[in-house]
């Protein structure tokens, strides 16, 4: 990961955030999650913002899903 203060990511959390809401209000349709919705939209998002943090653009492309499903265990 690069921690240089001036190495810009390709894309801001807002960009990501704004392109992967769908993935995480589909992750909760399809698990069925109807009770305690804001929290797991919450633990989505806080999924993404982790995968976000800890993604190096310089190896790979950004893939929240590969570490939003590591999180959540189920």
């Amino acid at each position: 990961m690069n921690h240089h203060p001036l190495a810009r990511q390709p894309f801001t959390f807002n960009e990501i955030y704004q392109q992967y809401t769908p993935l995480v209000l589909g992750m909760l349709k399809k698990l069925n999650i109807h009770s305690n919705h804001q929290e797991f939209i919450q633990a989505g998002y806080l999924g993404l913002w982790i995968a976000y943090k800890h993604h190096d653009d310089e190896k790979d492309r950004f893939h929240p899903m590969l570490s939003f499903v590591s999180e959540v265990k189920c």
